[in-house]
């Protein structure tokens, strides 16, 4: 039998002999006292999860809309006019 278990709730290393965990107040009586499975069986798939794919894909997304717009936004802006031209019979500054 290990030494320490894992409360059920929080994660908080327990001894082996408690009847509750201190940190959240759950109830470990009944915890079997197994050992922690391998390193290849605490992830099953052995790859990436879900969560991080959406994020990958959810970030390329934004890279890519955000590209699009820039190249579209500088390839369609509008042309700067020039300022009309000066009329040489008005005053250039007024009083």
């Amino acid at each position: 039998m290990p030494a320490t278990l894992d409360c059920p709730r929080c994660r908080t290393r327990l001894p082996a002999q408690a009847a509750f965990c201190p940190h959240c107040g759950a109830d470990v009586t009944g915890i079997a006292h197994l050992p922690p499975p391998p390193p290849a069986a605490r992830r099953a798939s052995g790859g990436i999860s879900g969560r991080r794919i959406v994020l990958f894909l959810f970030a390329l997304i934004v890279l890519l809309f955000g590209t699009l717009s820039v190249l579209l936004y500088a390839l369609h802006k509008p042309a700067v006019l020039p300022p009309p031209p000066r009329d040489p019979n008005r005053p250039m500054f007024s009083r």
